[in-house]
């Protein structure tokens, strides 16, 4: 059990962790106070306590799927709002400062949402048990720890490398985050049977599992799933179609502008 716990946590925290280290990545090399992500933070867990506290409401939407259905309505989000960051990546400066701390703190705070609130209803299990619920709390703060320092070394990395592969490796991971999140959502949309279910296209868990701690790496990172469906290639190949097609379209008008 100690050890689900901490699989549970580094799960939902390894996810937010890469994808905020890459927000804070842009932050830095915007020059934005170092504060700027606090306040999304805490907006982002008074929603993730509100979304906790109405799951009983949510759950009863559509049918009983509405928190399937919440979740994915997040992701899409989140995907929407990475491709408008690239958007905004190559529009003059002044749009930029202006507008791409908007997009970052909406992400940051919709991921805090999504991850805490997961994490929330995780625990809501332990309360009422206090045998285990020490143990609990204690293989969270491993799992969550875990999941933090490995956000950090990712920001370290990108911080550290020339401007140039700096902004190639932000670029790319925006490009696997982004798919990542439209992947997921579809999968949630699968699980609510409004997308239809089919068998998974291969099984590569003899190779990576993915309940691993690489595999759960690799998930944060790249959405990693051993057993996709043909409905969730499908999104995650057109949402990388989409986030090329934006930042092929702004840079081409950009060059004409030049």
């Amino acid at each position: 059990m100690f050890l689900n716990i901490i699989a549970t946590v580094l799960r939902e925290t390894l996810e937010a962790g890469v994808l905020i280290s890459l927000l804070l990545s842009i932050g830095h090399s915007y020059h934005f106070n170092a504060f700027w992500i606090a306040p999304s933070i805490i907006m982002g867990a008074f929603g993730a306590f509100l979304y906790v506290i109405n799951l009983g409401y949510i759950s009863d939407w559509a049918g009983y799927v509405g928190q399937e259905l919440f979740n994915a309505s997040l992701h899409f989000f989140i995907f929407a709002v990475l491709a408008l960051i690239i958007s905004v990546l190559e529009k003059p400066l002044l749009i930029k400062t202006q507008t791409l701390k908007i997009f970052l703190s909406v992400v940051v705070a919709l991921a805090f949402v999504g991850e805490g609130g997961e994490l929330f209803v995780f625990y809501s299990g332990y309360i009422q048990n206090t045998n285990i619920l020490l143990g609990a709390i204690a293989g969270g703060v491993i799992g969550l720890s875990i999941g933090a320092s490995v956000g950090a070394l990712f920001y370290s990395l990108i911080a550290t490398l020339p401007a140039h592969y700096s902004v190639k490796l932000r670029m790319l991971m925006f490009y696997f985050l982004s798919a990542g999140m439209a992947l997921q959502g579809a999968k949630l949309l699968i699980q609510a049977d409004w997308l239809p279910s089919y068998q998974p296209l291969w099984d590569t868990n003899q190779w990576l599992p993915e309940n691993s701690f690489v595999g759960q790496l690799v998930y944060a990172v790249f959405a990693y799933e051993a057993t996709p469906s043909i409905i969730e290639v499908t999104f995650y190949i057109c949402a990388v179609c989409i986030i090329f097609s934006l930042r092929f379209m702004n840079k081409a008008h950009v060059d004409c502008e030049e």
